[in-house]
């Protein structure tokens, strides 16, 4: 028998390969690539089917993670009689099954939890599902990126109004989020501006993390009022006479008195939170008083040195300092960044504040 051989060209790159058969032989050259071609499709079956079953693993879990989270609810079941719920929690089941990160499982039952109460807000449910469709690409070190940014381009502060003890909060606060390296360079901004968590402003680089903290707490970069002063005896009077006894001692310059608020707008927000149920003439003598601190350029900038320092004094709150400062570019953070890095920050901290 004569042994023959033919070549073919196999998918370009002039890779030419040698099939030899005997003429006679059961198997063509068709023969041969049909078995070829059943022998790969079962192996694509296979491995589809581990696929398969890996993905039903994986919903399994996000889908306990879920029930967890949102069994702490009352009436957490009724969400479920929404049409509109169910195709988000359809979408947050295949993002889940491609992933086995825990974090992105908490953190699609936290966002499907936050679509649940803003049912009827479509604004938000457009940024929520923009989120779900994103939250699997996200590392951890990114979340906690656009978190942090998120509560300091949005001025999250603490309720207490003891300089210190908020500070401390805030200190705790970003520990929490802190759960591992922040990212350095320009690739993790990149790759949040390509997912539209973030837009990067291709010309400038943020604010000093310093003095975004001076804005945020901007009641207490102030002189005031200098004690034992006319506008001292004077505004103690009026505030006694109102059933108000208001005055703090400045931590940073002991001669002088403030007003316990971290900024002028604060006076009219602990109102709207009922915090204290300000009447509409003591909101007018504290927005008068506050109006009425001391000017001095000197003085207000020893202030912001010592008020510096303190923040030192807090590490986390340090190193957000070190790191804020070395990013490369300015940027802003979308609606679907925001919801990410507000949902983060419940997720880790759940006493963190509405952002609405």
């Amino acid at each position: 028998m004569c042994k023959k051989s033919i070549n073919q060209k196999l998918n370009g790159k002039n890779n030419q390969q040698t099939v030899n058969y005997y003429n006679g032989s059961q198997y063509s050259l068709e023969d041969i690539e049909k078995i070829s071609r059943r022998m790969a499709i079962q192996v694509i079956e296979e491995h589809y089917a581990s696929a398969n079953e890996k993905a039903k693993n994986r919903i399994d879990k996000f889908d306990n993670i879920f029930i967890d989270v949102a069994s702490k609810e009352e009436g957490w079941a009724e969400m479920f009689e929404d049409p509109s719920f169910i195709f988000d929690f359809k979408s947050s089941q295949i993002q889940s099954a491609q992933t086995d990160d825990i974090l992105s499982y908490k953190m699609l039952s936290n966002l499907l939890l936050h679509r649940s109460k803003n049912s009827m807000n479509k604004t938000k449910i457009t940024s929520i599902k923009g989120a779900i469709k994103i939250v699997n690409q996200i590392d951890e070190s990114s979340l906690a990126a656009l978190t942090i940014a998120t509560c300091v381009l949005i001025g999250v502060h603490p309720c207490t109004n003891i300089l210190e003890e908020g500070l401390k909060v805030l200190n705790d606060l970003y520990g929490k989020i802190l759960i591992c390296d922040l990212p350095e360079g320009y690739k993790w901004l990149d790759q949040l501006d390509i997912l539209n968590a973030i837009r990067i402003n291709t010309y400038g680089k943020v604010k000093k993390f310093y003095e975004i903290m001076q804005n945020v707490f901007e009641g207490y970069i102030q002189l005031g009022i200098k004690k034992d002063s006319d506008n001292y005896f004077k505004y103690q009077k009026e505030l006694a006479d109102l059933g108000l006894n208001m005055f703090i001692e400045n931590p940073f310059c002991a001669d002088y008195v403030l007003l316990p608020f971290i900024s002028y707008e604060q006076i009219d927000e602990i109102s709207d939170e009922k915090m204290v149920n300000f009447s509409e003439k003591q909101k007018e003598l504290l927005k008068s008083i506050y109006k009425s601190y001391e000017k001095n350029s000197s003085k207000i900038s020893e202030i912001k040195t010592k008020f510096n320092l303190l923040l030192d004094s807090f590490e986390n709150i340090k190193n957000i300092n070190n790191w804020w400062n070395n990013i490369p570019n300015s940027f802003t953070i979308t609606s679907i960044g925001r919801t990410l890095g507000h949902v983060n920050a419940i997720n880790v901290y759940p006493d963190f504040p509405s952002l609405d």
